[in-house]
């Protein structure tokens, strides 16, 4: 008989801790939701307090950066949120920071090693081109400009 009470009672308390977390879950969300709203309602608040502020030429250049027209009536427009506030921690802002210096690297040295094989003398294929396995394009084919002759004559 004391194991079927005991039984009872530990799914009794584990219905009721599944219906707490349940419970601290919805009210996260809902936290979470209020805040998102305030930020909207405060930068609604911002907004009104600009256009009261402003002559009305300002006024309208104003309200064509913040909002977009609706639909096909340009006359009608809606608030819109143009920027997404993101918040990183240091580290995440450190490592996206550092694989955008990578990349924007990549390109910086992808870049110098494409202008060094068109400035190659004796032209892309000639006796002095290093041998590569890259296609040959118009692009890379075409002479370059002098630059020096076309500032002289302007």
């Amino acid at each position: 008989w004391a194991q079927v009470v005991f039984l009872i009672y530990e799914l009794f308390v584990t219905l009721l801790q599944f219906n707490l977390l349940i419970a601290m879950m919805t009210r996260t969300y809902e936290l979470i939701y209020r805040t998102q709203k305030e930020y909207k309602r405060q930068w609604a608040q911002v907004i009104l307090m600009t256009e009261l502020s402003l002559p009305p030429k300002d006024r309208l250049m104003a309200l064509l950066k913040y909002s977009r027209p609706i639909g096909i009536d340009k006359q009608k427009r809606a608030f819109v949120v143009t920027r997404k506030h993101e918040t990183f921690s240091e580290s995440e802002q450190l490592m996206k920071e550092q694989q955008a210096n990578a990349i924007r690297e990549e390109k910086r040295l992808l870049l110098k090693r494409r202008l060094r094989d068109i400035h190659l003398p004796g032209g892309h294929h000639g006796k002095g081109a290093k041998q590569n396995n890259r296609p040959e394009t118009p692009f890379l084919a075409t002479p370059m400009p002098k630059w020096s002759n076309a500032k002289k004559e302007s």
